[in-house]
């Protein structure tokens, strides 16, 4: 080691911790689509806004209250065949999101929304959020508690920046 280079009276404490915690989920956030190919963008349209009105009156009869739905898109489509990029028609989307809180309904409503005209599912689960938020203040107290028994144990007394970073 070069000892030119070298830091002969270190400032600071650095600590690091790492845990996993294994939760069931509670929240299930359903991201779906109802999107038409047709050749004319006035029939992608209209098909999907059929489509749509269908998968609104089906979320409707279930009773969810956290539903959302975008506006409606279009995009021309195309499939690459041979070498060569040819056009197929247009695209029009409706996307919808779901919160589900009651998981035990969640094949039921996946199922509904098929049969509705929906052709496009991602599914993503997530913890309780005040867990996050717990998880969070208490990793920030231990890494606290961690930084204080060593900077005592140098015979230093503890001072704390501001920023945490967290990724949970």
């Amino acid at each position: 080691m070069n000892v030119s280079q070298a830091v002969q009276h270190p400032f600071g404490v650095s600590t690091f911790g790492s845990s996993i915690v294994r939760v069931e989920p509670d929240i299930a956030s359903l991201r779906f689509a109802v999107s038409r190919l047709e050749q004319h963008p006035r029939d992608s349209f209209r098909k999907a806004h059929e489509g749509a009105k269908t998968v609104r009156a089906y979320l409707s009869e279930t009773g969810l209250n956290e539903v959302g739905s975008s506006r409606i898109s279009l995009a021309p489509e195309f499939r690459y065949s041979g070498g060569e990029q040819r056009f197929v028609g247009y695209t029009a989307r409706v996307l919808f999101h779901v919160l589900l809180r009651d998981l035990d309904r969640m094949e039921d409503v996946l199922s509904g929304v098929i049969d509705a005209g929906a052709n496009a599912i991602i599914i993503h689960m997530k913890p309780k959020v005040y867990l996050t938020w717990n998880l969070r203040h208490l990793a920030n107290a231990m890494i606290r508690s961690a930084s204080s028994v060593t900077c005592r144990a140098q015979g230093h007394e503890p001072q704390f920046c501001a920023y945490t970073k967290f990724a949970l």
